[in-house]
């Protein structure tokens, strides 16, 4: 159902996961990027999947752009130990 859909979009778009090790060096200041937190979960988030989508489709053909997005429950990236 909604993650069957969540992979076919993924399929279809070119959104980079983030992760500990490529956060940093994607989210440095040479390109402007969108990134998503989002969580399986959250109804927020099944609710902006299609529109994060639209607007990745949209913007896909620029290269000054990159559209990312980070599973907050599985990566911990920025917090203190």
């Amino acid at each position: 159902s909604f993650v069957f859909f969540l992979l076919f979009v993924s399929c279809l778009c070119k959104v980079l996961s983030l992760n500990g090790n490529n956060f940093d060096s994607t989210v440095n200041g040479e390109k402007n990027v969108f990134v998503k937190f989002y969580a399986p979960w959250c109804g927020h988030c099944q609710k902006l999947a299609p529109v994060f989508v639209a607007v990745e489709e949209v913007f896909n053909q620029t290269d000054s752009i990159i559209f990312a997005e980070v599973q907050a429950d599985v990566e911990q990236i920025g917090r203190a130990s």
